[in-house]
C-alpha cells in the first residue's frame, strides 16, 4: 500500500469538485487501451497481494518490463488479445480500488486524472480534460477555473517540478507564469488577442534569454502589461489578418497524417462528425477547396454554437497553462506559446469541423469533442508531437505569423 502526502496548495474550482464517476463514464479511461506503467513499489506490493478471486488476475495483469531502468517504469499492465479495456476492470470499476482501496493503485492509475505542479515551494493541482467528468466539470460554469485554495493530495513521486531556466530565479519564473495568467484571464480582449499579446510576450523573452539578459524579464512584463492597458499591443495585432485557408489546410493535415483507431463509441462519434463535417460524407478524402469552404463555414458558425458553453476554449486554454507552469514547460518560451497556440488552433478546427454540420452541436457534442481532443493530445505522442512542434512552413515561425493562424 501506497501512502500519499497533503500539501497546502491551490487549485481551480472545478478541480476541487471532482470525484470520479466510475461506472457511469461515457468514456471511461480503464477501456481505452492506454499503455499504463506500474513502478515497482506498487509491482511488488501487489504481486504480495492474496484476496480470493484478485491474486490470480492480478498475476496475469501485471508483467515486469525485460530490462527495466527506472522504478517509476518498472513493469505494465498486460491487456488480452484484441481488448482495450484493463483486465482488472469488472463492470466499469477497478477492482483493485473496490476491494482494497485506493492506496493499492499504482503511480499511474492514482493520481489520473490529476497534474501536481510544484511551482516556487507552491503547489497546484489541476485536472487532464480527457477525463470527460473533468472537462465537463471545467466547461460547464463561468466560475470553473477560479483560483482557490485547496489541499493537495500527491505522491512525491508523482509530482511535476519546475526547474530554473536561462539563470532566471524560480521566483522570477513564477511572476512571469502569474502575469501569464492574468492576461488571459482579461475579459476586455478577445481570445485572439490575449493570445496574439502573449506571442508577443513570448517572443520577447526568448530575445532576451537568447541574449543572455534573462533579468530583464520583469522589465519586459512591465513594458507589456503597460502596452496592454495604453491599446498599443493589441493595435499591433491589427496587421495579422486572419488565413482561414493555411489554418483549414494546417490543421486538417494534422488530423489525416496522424489518424488514431477510436476505442469506444465516443472517440468513433466525435471523429466520424468531425470528418463529415469537412468532406459532407463518411470518406476521410476531400479536396482543399472543400475542406476550406467546409472549415470556414464552421467558423461562421462556432461563435453561435459556442453560447451554449461560453467558456470552453478560454478554459481549455487556462487550464493547459496552469497545469505546465507556461511558459517554462520548454526550454524555450516561443516553442511553449507553439505548442499552446498549436492545441487551440487544433481544437478550434475540430469544433468548427462540428458546427460544419446540419444538425447543430449542442452543449454536450462541444464538451466530449474537446475531451476527445485532450485525450489523443494526452496519450497519443505522435499526435502530441504534431501539434505541440507544427512545421515552419505553415506559418508558426513568429509571434506575429501565429496570430494570423489563430485569429478568425
Amino acid at each position: 500500500m501506497r501512502d500519499s502526502v497533503i500539501y497546502p496548495g491551490v487549485a481551480p474550482l472545478y478541480a476541487t469538485r471532482f470525484a470520479c464517476i466510475g461506472a457511469s463514464c461515457g468514456d471511461n479511461c480503464c477501456a481505452d487501451g492506454w499503455i499504463v506503467t506500474v513502478d515497482r513499489e506498487s509491482y511488488e506490493g501487489l504481486r504480495r497481494v492474496r484476496v480470493s478471486g484478485l491474486t490470480r488476475r492480478l498475476r496475469r495483469a501485471l508483467r515486469r518490463l525485460p530490462a527495466p531502468t527506472e522504478d517509476h517504469r518498472y513493469a505494465r499492465i498486460v491487456y488480452e488479445p484484441g481488448c482495450t479495456t484493463c483486465p482488472l476492470l469488472a463492470e466499469g470499476l477497478c477492482e483493485i480500488h473496490a476491494r482494497m482501496g485506493e492506496g493499492w493503485l499504482c503511480d499511474t492509475c492514482f493520481h489520473y486524472p490529476r497534474r501536481v505542479l510544484e511551482f516556487a515551494g507552491e503547489y497546484s493541482q489541476t485536472l487532464s480534460l480527457s477525463c470527460p467528468e473533468a472537462a465537463r466539470l471545467a466547461f460547464g460554469t463561468a466560475d470553473a477555473l477560479e483560483i482557490v485554495t485547496a489541499d493537495v493530495r500527491a505522491r512525491p513521486s508523482t509530482m511535476q517540478h519546475a526547474r530554473p531556466v536561462h539563470g532566471l530565479t524560480l521566483d522570477a519564473m513564477l511572476r512571469v507564469h502569474r502575469f501569464c495568467l492574468r492576461l488571459m484571464r482579461r475579459r476586455d480582449l478577445a481570445l485572439w488577442q490575449r493570445l496574439g499579446v502573449l506571442g508577443t510576450l513570448c517572443e520577447g523573452l526568448q530575445g532576451l534569454f537568447d541574449a543572455g539578459r534573462a533579468t530583464d524579464a520583469d522589465a519586459l512584463i512591465g513594458a507589456v502589461a503597460a502596452d496592454v492597458e495604453g491599446g498599443g499591443a493589441v493595435a499591433a495585432l491589427a496587421s495579422a489578418t486572419p488565413d482561414l485557408r493555411r489554418q483549414a489546410l494546417a490543421f486538417a493535415t494534422l488530423i489525416t497524417e496522424h489518424p488514431v483507431p477510436a476505442t469506444s463509441d465516443v472517440q468513433r462519434r466525435v471523429f466520424s462528425e468531425v470528418v463529415r463535417g469537412l468532406t459532407g460524407s463518411e470518406a476521410r478524402q476531400a479536396d482543399a477547396d472543400t475542406v476550406v469552404a467546409a472549415y470556414a463555414r464552421g467558423i461562421g458558425r462556432l461563435e453561435d454554437a459556442l453560447r451554449a458553453v461560453p467558456h470552453l476554449l478560454d478554459h481549455y486554454v487556462l487550464n493547459e497553462m496552469l497545469a505546465v507552469g507556461f511558459p517554462f514547460e520548454r526550454t524555450a518560451p516561443m516553442d511553449a506559446y507553439r505548442c499552446l497556440a498549436g492545441q487551440f488552433g487544433t481544437l478550434r478546427f475540430l469544433l468548427a469541423a462540428r458546427c460544419a454540420n446540419d444538425p447543430f452541436p449542442d452543449a454536450e457534442a462541444l464538451v466530449e469533442t474537446a475531451c476527445v481532443f485532450a485525450r489523443r493530445f494526452a496519450h497519443d505522442q505522435r499526435f502530441a508531437q504534431a501539434v505541440g512542434s507544427p512545421p515552419p512552413d505553415h506559418g508558426w515561425t513568429s509571434a506575429r505569423s501565429i496570430c494570423s493562424i489563430v485569429r478568425t
